[in-house]
């Protein structure tokens, strides 16, 4: 995320309190940054705006991202505390394991410390990004008797669902070169200010012998609720945003029905990122966050609980819109078949199946889509994908078409592998007359969840399997002369793990389908929404970031890899800066798919006046083991090292 003074009509001036201690109830305490407004005409009591991640507050989680906005909310009347979860930065205690139970316990209690202090009014309100997101809803599931209201922002509300095993397939990009692989030196780093004096030492030494957080992800959690916000429980107001290209659209869809309070939404066409810093039409967002927080925090009625609840972005006709609900009611569901001669029709065809050989290295095309990418640019052919799979094509539309929601398929076919060892993809694609095949919405689906049917329909003596799921939400316009597309292959590299060897799959024809939820013009129209382009965005100099990744074929060996280097610099505070490099590379050999592998270097190095530590970590991971080593150097000399190795059980 970029970091960024945002210019603000600001009321106050803004004082920052460092390393703010907030007791839990066994007796370890929290660290915080804590935003005020100052000035003589600050107000003595003001409500308060919560933060709570394990992205360490001084490094580039906190100062290096969220800085900004937490000035922007204290500069209007708020107080904005910023918590290092336990065992991480400088709070106390070891860490949990992601997502554990004691991170909601924990901000129950900081919600109700917050409250009672002598300048807050007691209303607090909570809010993030991912996981700050995440913990937003978590800690509204316990009910803090003071929390008034959440913004939760590109947030699932199951996580293992979403970033570790999605639709009974185990996913590969996100889970381990990536965040898995990252979380593993950032959890053994000490508190990065130098004005945590001695005590550093010791609040570091607590944290060290605790296993990485991805060797979670090759074991079961440990209870099938682990990882899930119960939605149901949130009557909190909640403002929801989220992005198509986001790593978390579909969970909007479990989140949003669920939800019993007060409620908006926001869909946009970005990633995982501030919708302000998106490189891809970034909007003003931060005006609608402030009227959520000044309706529900200092009680102004300026009717942000009034308006029209959904706000969604048509992609294609590249404009805003309000809707009464989500996703449309009025939306006709229309289906659409594939044909002989790869044409996709509203007619079933009479029979018939399509052969498709697996290949390992379908999915590229989709990576400018992936969260992770942020400085890839999209859309992006899609043809190379299209070609590796069975590519079904419309005829030229006549007009335009609409289709808004989720998009499903069903799927018959028979493979010469048991079905539970495949998992299947499909992207639905918008082909222009010149033949450029851009992504809409996708998805993929173990095997596993298949079902069979009964008979033989081709009379052939195999088994025939039938599976039905939807795509990831959208909201997208085909133009007229555009033709609609429906791609189906069995691997998504390299969002997901290759299937681990060959086969060859059977598509039935007749009993195959696309459905995609046309929506036409409201009736009568709904006033359009006001999203304006963000506030300018000038460089702080507390993070400097650079993306870079690369492809490589191997066309011989039909080999494909994914590299990329991320690189941070953060200035934490004068003469101490924070610097991070993690670089990573995927391979899938389409000739010998399980021998695909990630492989993660990271270094983060902290320099301070007083010295300095640098945390080595390497991370090897397959389909069914992973192996990390860490090593910390302090002041140039070795001071700890381990490995860990564990195979998937699940």
């Amino acid at each position: 995320m970029p970091v960024a003074t945002i210019e603000t009509s600001a009321c106050h001036e803004v004082e920052v309190r460092y390393d703010v201690r907030v007791p839990m109830p066994d007796g370890v305490c929290l660290a915080g940054n804590l935003y005020l407004p100052a000035g003589p005409e600050a107000p003595p009591t003001i409500p308060a705006i919560l933060t709570l991640i394990p992205y360490h507050k001084d490094g580039r989680g906190g100062l290096g991202s969220l800085d900004a906005y937490h000035r922007h909310f204290a500069s209007r009347g708020y107080a904005v505390l910023h918590l290092d979860m336990r065992g991480t930065g400088s709070s106390e205690g070891a860490p949990c394991r992601a997502f554990d139970a004691q991170e909601r316990q924990d901000g129950h209690q900081a919600v109700e410390w917050v409250a009672a202090q002598p300048w807050c009014t007691g209303n607090v309100g909570i809010w993030g990004i991912s996981y700050g997101g995440i913990t937003a809803m978590a800690i509204a599931e316990t009910a803090p008797p003071h929390l008034r209201a959440i913004v939760p922002i590109h947030a699932p509300s199951d996580n293992y669902e979403s970033m570790i095993v999605h639709r009974g397939a185990r996913l590969m990009f996100w889970a381990d070169p990536h965040w898995g692989a990252g979380m593993v030196p950032s959890n053994l780093m000490p508190p990065l200010r130098a004005s945590d004096g001695d005590d550093w030492l010791r609040l570091w030494r607590e944290r060290l012998d605790t296993d990485p957080w991805i060797l979670d992800w090759y074991g079961p959690a440990p209870d099938p609720n682990y990882w899930e916000v119960d939605a149901a429980k949130i009557d909190t107001p909640a403002l929801v945003i989220c992005g198509w290209q986001d790593a978390y659209p579909d969970s909007v869809d479990q989140l949003w029905p669920k939800l019993t309070g007060p409620k908006r939404l926001l869909f946009g066409p970005w990633k995982h990122v501030m919708p302000e810093s998106s490189t891809h039409l970034p909007v003003d967002t931060l005006t609608l966050i402030d009227r959520w927080w000044d309706r529900w925090l200092k009680d102004e009625p300026n009717g942000v609980d009034e308006e029209l609840p959904v706000t969604i972005f048509v992609q294609g006709d590249e404009t805003w819109r309000q809707e009464l609900e989500w996703p449309p009611a009025r939306a006709i569901q229309r289906v659409l078949h594939p044909g002989a001669g790869k044409g996709l029709g509203e007619t079933p065809g009479n029979g018939g199946c399509d052969e498709y050989d697996y290949d390992a290295r379908a999915g590229l095309g989709a990576l400018p889509y992936d969260a992770c990418t942020g400085s890839i640019p999209y859309p992006q052919d899609q043809s190379f994908d299209d070609y590796l799979s069975l590519a079904y094509t419309s005829e030229p539309l006549a007009e335009p078409l609409e289709t808004t929601g989720l998009p499903a398929v069903r799927l018959v076919f028979a493979a010469d592998i048991p079905v539970a060892e495949l998992n299947l993809s499909a992207k639905l694609c918008d082909v222009s007359p010149g033949g450029r095949s851009d992504l809409v919405a996708f998805e993929h689906i173990s095997g596993a969840q298949a079902v069979p049917i009964s008979g033989d329909p081709e009379g052939d003596g195999q088994s025939w399997y039938a599976v039905e799921f939807d795509l990831r939400p959208t909201s997208y316009v085909f133009a007229a002369g555009h033709q609609i597309r429906l791609s189906v292959s069995g691997s998504n590299f390299p969002y997901l793990w290759p299937t681990p060897r060959q086969y060859r799959l059977r598509l039935r024809r007749e009993d195959s389908w696309l459905r995609l939820p046309v929506v036409g013009e409201q009736q009568p129209p709904l006033p359009a929404p006001v999203l304006n382009p963000p506030a300018k965005l000038v460089p702080e100099g507390r993070l400097r970031n650079r993306e870079t990744y690369w492809t490589h074929r191997e066309e011989t060996s039909r080999t494909v890899s994914f590299e990329g280097k991320r690189e941070n610099v953060v200035a934490v505070e004068p003469g101490t800066t924070l610097s991070i490099l993690q670089h990573f590379v995927m391979t899938v050999d389409a000739a010998h798919p399980a021998r695909a592998n990630t492989r993660t270097d990271t270094v983060w190095r902290l320099e301070r006046s007083s010295g300095a530590v640098e945390v080595r970590a390497k991370t090897v991971t397959t389909l069914r083991d992973v192996q990390v080593q860490a090593e910390i150097d302090l002041d140039g000399f070795p001071y700890y090292r381990r490995e860990w190795f564990k195979t998937r059980t699940t």
